[in-house]
């Protein structure tokens, strides 16, 4: 068996204990070294678009403070949002009116 293996991201031959293993290849381990697949996770968290969307709307969360008084004022929870909606321009992020999946 091989004891050394190259990388298909980085092209450095590493020891077969600087892979993952991955039960769904055909000699069981990962073509990338845990090095490069940590920097590619890491790299799918930074470019997520619900941290875009949040980075975006920074300053439109409402105010915790004016939420507890307008549910202090008994305001039905419908039109709470409504007013949150007329009061903080919230933008849309990437599902653009698409439906979710239900749950099973």
């Amino acid at each position: 068996m091989e004891e050394k293996r190259l990388c298909n991201k980085c092209g450095v031959e590493r020891p077969l204990t600087d892979y993952y293993p991955s039960p769904g290849q055909k000699n069981g381990i990962h073509a990338r070294c845990k090095f490069c697949h940590r920097e590619y996770q890491r790299s799918l968290k930074l470019n997520h678009p619900q941290k875009q969307w949040k980075k975006a709307n920074k300053n439109h969360y409402p105010d915790p403070d004016w939420v507890w008084t307008q549910l202090e004022n008994n305001v039905s929870g419908v039109d709470l949002c409504n007013k949150i909606e007329e009061k903080y321009e919230l933008k849309t992020h990437g599902n653009k009116g698409k439906k979710h999946k239900p749950r099973r």
